[in-house]
């Protein structure tokens, strides 16, 4: 059900119980087609590419109303790429680890020309650390990145350089979900949240595929 009040004790909880922060984990996916490279958090965002980006993109408007008209201390955090150990099998480091680990196909859409944003989830934690206890956040929508932004074949480039065998590359279509690059400006972040991402690609691609090589295939 979607409450059309504003009021609905099931979307106020933040107001009817104050609290001292509300840190929304939003996503890279709110910037859709349109939006200029590198993505800035106050500039036109486009049209989100998937429903995941809408419906990330429809909560951060929620919660900057409640701001507005409730005063409810909402931040939303923009990640960029998360990725590090535990990561959730389903994406696209995880399953590219394991396809070039395994010997397995590894399926890879389009040219592998995207760029992505990648951020070690040390840099999102301490991000979100920062935004705990900054100040003038409330009301403001941030990123969380690294600014360098690299294609997906070097990508697996770099999970075959670990892994010390070649990727077994099953091409497919494009898929019209997939925006062609992500790459978050982190000027605000920074001025904010003295936010500086620490974690080199190649440093955070050799740990991941490391602990997945000892602890995900036994």
């Amino acid at each position: 059900r979607h409450p059309a009040d504003l009021r609905s004790p099931r979307r106020a909880s933040a107001r009817r119980h104050p609290v001292e922060r509300f840190l929304f984990a939003s996503s890279s996916t709110v910037y859709g087609r349109g939006a200029a490279a590198p993505f800035v958090e106050d500039a036109p965002l486009g049209i989100p590419a998937s429903p995941y980006g809408a419906s990330k993109r429809s909560a951060e408007i929620l919660g900057l109303t409640y701001h507005q008209l409730f005063g409810v201390p909402f931040t939303s955090l923009r990640l960029f790429n998360v990725y590090g150990p535990r990561l959730r099998p389903e994406l696209a480091l995880a399953v590219f680890a394991r396809s070039v680990l395994e010997g397995s196909p590894l399926p890879l859409f389009g040219d592998g020309s995207v760029l992505r944003d990648f951020t070690h989830v040390s840099d999102i934690c301490s991000g979100f650390l920062a935004a705990l206890t900054a100040p003038n956040v409330a009301g403001q929508c941030i990123n969380l990145g690294h600014d360098r932004p690299i294609a997906i074949k070097q990508l697996i480039k770099l999970i075959e350089t670990t892994a010390g065998k070649p990727a077994k590359i099953e091409h497919k279509p494009p898929r019209t979900e997939d925006m062609p690059f992500t790459h978050a400006d982190l000027a605000k972040s920074r001025k904010l949240l003295k936010y500086e991402p620490r974690v080199e690609i190649e440093q955070g691609v050799h740990e991941y595929v490391e602990w997945f090589r000892t602890t995900c295939r036994r």
